[in-house]
């Protein structure tokens, strides 16, 4: 997933945080924010639009799970 696809979907959530994991091999997530619109990493750099997005971690009971955007649709 694209980050353009990645905003409309938070935005669609109302969710203004997420965990990206770039490649399914990943083992650290990168926490980013939803500022005006645009996808911004931890570093304050907007996520690269060009590159493809595997999943995000969601949270529950204080544990994480992965799960990709194929899964989400």
């Amino acid at each position: 997933m694209k980050r353009q696809e990645i905003e409309q979907l938070m935005r669609r959530q109302c969710r203004d945080q997420i965990d990206i994991i770039f490649k399914q091999d990943d083992e650290l997530a990168m926490y980013c924010s939803l500022r005006g619109g645009i996808l911004y990493d931890c570093w304050n750099h907007r996520v690269d639009r060009k590159v493809e997005i595997w999943g995000y971690l969601e949270w529950a009971d204080g544990r994480a799970k992965r799960v990709a955007f194929a899964e989400v649709n």
